[in-house]
């Protein structure tokens, strides 16, 4: 949805006695736009630690590398305001938009992450490896701030917050294959925040490129406290690990 103001006749007799030169143009006062992007992304879920039975607290120390595997997509909706009225910058102009916006996330990590157990905490009982999968998806609602533009290119903030929900699973096993826990997984629902910088590249009055890096904070990520414990006689306390993410997306606005 176009918003926009057609100036000619007294209008622009108006605008010229004003000081404006440019008479007989269309002031954009703003537009709603579909935003659809892909992306590659890297989940870090950090360390963390499980409670065997009250004399066994494993440390899990996460070693996978940030590989940028992941696969995440983003669908959304939002509304570019223009506070001087103008899309366009003919000339290098700061913070010629703002667009509110609501999108939503969708991030799985099919590569297992994997880290090694430090039983009872220490450093030397190391012969075990755990592994978590995580999917999290994402509502949020944020703010995209445009910074500089110039004609149809321009440069833009973005942050804001939401509600991610994470579900994770857990398993280790001793080196090479002695299985100790599998753990279910477990959807977890909290408060998440995200932000990021990206560029804009508008194609014609329609459609527009961008691509964005944003980084998240999930919130956590807890498996279920059932499960398989095949060589400990149960677990106290499951690991929680904290997530966030980065990723880098190529995406599409078309507005409408």
């Amino acid at each position: 949805m176009n918003v926009k103001l057609n100036l000619n006749g007294v209008g622009a007799l108006l605008l010229s006695f004003l000081g404006f030169s440019n008479c007989g143009f269309a002031l954009d006062l703003g537009h709603s736009e579909l935003i659809g992007s892909l992306g590659s992304a890297t989940l870090n879920p950090g360390s963390s630690q499980v409670t065997i039975a009250p004399s066994e607290i494993d440390k899990l120390m996460q070693n996978t590398s940030n590989s940028w595997s992941s696969f995440t997509q983003n669908v959304g909706y939002g509304f570019i305001f223009y506070p001087n009225n103008e899309r366009y910058a003919y000339d290098i102009t700061w913070f010629p938009s703002i667009e509110p916006q609501i999108n939503f996330y969708n991030l799985d990590n099919s590569n297992n992450l994997t880290g090694t157990v430090l039983r009872f905490g220490n450093p030397a009982l190391n012969d075990y490896t755990y592994k978590i999968t995580i999917h999290t998806i994402r509502l949020m609602i944020d703010t995209a701030v445009t910074l500089v533009a110039w004609k149809n290119f321009s440069l833009y903030g973005l942050f804001g917050f939401g509600n991610a929900r994470n579900t994770i699973n857990y398993s280790d096993q001793n080196n090479p294959i002695t299985k100790r826990l599998n753990l279910n997984s477990k959807t977890k629902s909290q408060l998440a925040w995200e932000t990021g910088l990206g560029m804009r590249v508008e194609m014609n009055d329609n459609y527009s490129i961008t691509l964005q890096y944003l980084y998240a904070d999930l919130g956590s990520a807890i498996p279920a406290i059932d499960g398989s414990a095949l060589t400990v006689p149960a677990v106290i306390v499951p690991p929680e690990f904290k997530v966030n993410s980065q990723a880098v997306f190529l995406g599409l606005r078309v507005a409408i």
